[in-house]
């Protein structure tokens, strides 16, 4: 009887000890990092560990802005954008691509629950996607299902995938970028000429 009295006094002790480190769990980043940040992991992670902070409303603001594209910086670039032709597309310089999630509201759901979820058995990974290069790119995700993934030219998209084996491909101001991934966590990807 004294032996399953100490053992339930030390599983007591173990879990208040885990549930403390976990109420006092601190963000990765630092609320100077997030301002500077349009990285939504980065305003994500922040806003889960902090939710008290005296910022946390505005980087929850900054983060619907960024997820919805109502972000200042975001429309000046759009305005500006001019598909650059390769050989092999038709020449048209007057298309201005458009981000992508505009009027689609599930995306940035989907993502936001994904990257608050603590659950280690989720089906999908977050693949974010920057573009360093001075064109727009659409990369082409093949796996158990397809998607095409628009971006800009330094600029930056995201989808959420089911986990599993993905071949990328992209045109890059006339260079070719090709890759095969196996997607089994959030990931990110950056792509340039050089």
């Amino acid at each position: 009887m004294k032996k399953v009295k100490k053992i339930a006094e030390i599983t007591l002790c173990v879990l208040t000890l885990s549930t403390f480190s976990m109420a006092n769990a601190q963000s990765k980043y630092t609320s100077q990092q997030v301002e500077a940040s349009n990285d939504i992991k980065v305003i994500a992670n922040f806003i889960k560990y902090n939710p008290e902070h005296p910022d946390t409303p505005k980087f929850k603001t900054k983060l619907h802005n960024i997820l919805n594209g109502e972000t200042k910086e975001k429309e000046l670039r759009t305005k500006k954008m001019v598909s650059v032709p390769t050989k092999t597309e038709a020449v048209n310089t007057n298309i201005v691509m458009k981000p992508t999630n505009i009027g689609d509201s599930s995306k940035p759901v989907d993502v936001l629950n994904h990257l608050f979820s603590n659950d280690p058995s989720k089906k999908e990974a977050y693949l974010l996607v920057k573009n360093l290069s001075n064109c727009n790119i659409t990369v082409k995700i093949d796996g158990s299902k397809k998607y095409n993934l628009d971006i800009a030219a330094h600029n930056e998209n995201y989808i959420l995938l089911d986990k599993g084996n993905y071949s990328l491909s992209a045109s890059i101001c006339n260079g070719k970028y090709s890759s095969n991934k196996l997607i089994n966590k959030d990931m990110e990807v950056s792509l340039s000429l050089n």
